[in-house]
């Protein structure tokens, strides 16, 4: 980065430089993977037969 500026889509124009688009074409690939790793990290660790406590609701009188 050529400036003080988040890692994030917003930072992008922080990523051009005096190598022209290498820097940008690799900022953008990092952040692809970065995604794409924590989205598969995300899907393979969470459990998906969870079930939460059954909640019972109150009975409502009828009259």
């Amino acid at each position: 980065m050529y400036m003080i500026a988040s890692a994030s889509v917003i930072g992008i124009p922080a990523m051009f430089g005096d190598k022209g688009i290498a820097n940008v074409i690799v900022g953008l690939l990092t952040m692809v993977i970065a995604f794409a790793s924590s989205f598969l990290a995300t899907r393979i660790l969470s459990k998906t037969n969870v079930k939460g406590p059954k909640i019972n609701a109150p009975k409502q009188d009828q009259e």
